[in-house]
């Protein structure tokens, strides 16, 4: 089993992502089960449409967030592995768990072509409830140690040389993430630039730069002539540039 966090470029928003999902649209490819999670619309494919707008209603309820609030697992199987539907769901569920989005809105769907049988889950990453974001952090790790108690569960086939695509520009941190299958702080910093960019460009304060970068489990204090990007949890630092 291979756990991947990934994105689809033509697929851009809840909806665009969610119908996907239920379309199979790759060529080969075709829909073989669909339900959903945590979605009041219900929790079949005649409800996407209900539950589509039931989770951009949520997402509009964090004003504070510009991170893009869609997350898209894809779980692929080994050629010719099928799990029945309660494997299935307990496969899901069990992703959900582990990175925190257990009781968050969630699209799954799941694809048959003619190399391997995989599964595509969308996590609305704001809570339906408190409409706090969680982005999970060191998710890496988390898919990774995940997928191999599952395959232990299950039965599946264990898929050997799981390894992170190296696209990191910290040549450090990239080395550190390939062997220790743990996402460092710098990596955690570097996937989520674009985002920490705009919080500074919107706060018009100190205090709204911190509340902003808060939802990431950063810290971030002033240091000599620039700033220290700290984790809150583990106390890791990383110097950033203060301008």
């Amino acid at each position: 089993m291979i756990a991947k966090k990934t994105s689809i470029k033509r697929a851009r928003g809840a909806a665009a992502l969610a119908k996907y999902i239920a379309a199979a649209k790759e060529k080969g490819e075709k829909l073989d089960q669909f339900w959903l999670s945590n979605c009041k619309a219900g929790v079949g494919l005649e409800d996407l449409d209900t539950a589509i707008a039931e989770i951009r209603a949520t997402q509009a309820m964090n004003q504070r967030s510009k991170a893009d609030p869609n997350y898209h697992l894809v779980v692929s199987f080994a050629e010719g592995e099928k799990p029945d539907t309660d494997a299935l769901k307990d496969i899901e569920q069990k992703f959900a768990k582990a990175l925190g989005l257990e009781d968050h809105q969630r699209v799954i769907g799941t694809h048959i072509n003619t190399e391997n049988f995989h599964m595509h889950i969308q996590f609305n990453l704001v809570h339906p409830e408190t409409f706090r974001m969680h982005v999970p952090y060191r998710d890496f790790k988390i898919l990774q140690e995940t997928a191999a108690r599952l395959e232990k569960k299950h039965g599946l086939a264990v898929v050997h040389g799981r390894g992170q695509e190296k696209d990191r520009e910290n040549h450090n941190a990239r080395d550190k993430e390939a062997n220790s299958w743990e996402q460092s702080f710098s990596g955690y910093l570097q996937e989520h630039k674009k985002a920490l960019l705009e919080i500074r460009e919107k706060a018009s304060t100190w205090q709204e730069f911190h509340d902003g970068i808060d939802q990431y489990g950063i810290v971030i204090k002033r240091r000599g002539n620039g700033l220290v990007f700290q984790d809150r949890e583990t106390g890791i630092r990383e110097r950033g540039q203060h301008r």
